[in-house]
């Protein structure tokens, strides 16, 4: 699987979730970092089974730092219950090993690597604060979400009088 860079782990990891590999979505996470054991990758798939599709939209932005990286991404996802397509805005914090970049969960980590963590998600913010591009992005995120959410059908509601 490609992992040579923060950007194509993130390709790959929407690809296998698309594609319902989860051992391979699992073989993304560094080992400490894992959200269930890869024997348990059913009860994994079971986060997703109500959508009908997972897409990466667009990334962001990587801030990187040595060993470390954080992104954040934009995905669309098409849910059975809601009929249009939807946007979520969510984040990656990867490091660099051996085998190429992995996703971690920053508490599996030194205290040295997490402070360098929140040190990129600063930069991350920061950079998404002083571009208009990327703000304008999220405010297209919300307003699609809106769009979805309100296409939904009204649920009829019954009013029932109760005399005393």
């Amino acid at each position: 699987m490609p992992t040579d860079s923060p950007a194509a782990l993130i390709t790959t990891y929407y690809q296998t979730i698309s594609n319902r590999n989860f051992d391979q979505t699992l073989a993304l996470y560094d080992p400490s970092s894992q959200p269930l054991p890869p024997t348990e990758a059913e009860k994994y798939a079971k986060n997703f089974q109500h959508l009908k599709s997972v897409s990466l939209h667009q990334i962001l932005g990587v801030q990187t730092k040595q060993d470390l990286a954080h992104a954040v991404v934009i995905f669309a996802y098409e849910d059975q219950m809601i009929p249009q397509k939807q946007y979520q805005i969510t984040q990656f914090d990867l490091v660099k090993q051996d085998q190429g970049w992995r996703i971690v969960s920053p508490e599996t980590l030194p205290e040295e690597k997490r402070n360098t963590l929140i040190e990129l998600w600063t930069l991350q913010k920061k950079a998404m604060n002083e571009n208009e591009e990327l703000r304008k992005q999220i405010e297209w995120v919300q307003e699609q979400n809106e769009l979805a959410v309100g296409s939904l059908p009204a649920i009829p509601v019954q009013v029932v009088k109760v005399s005393d």
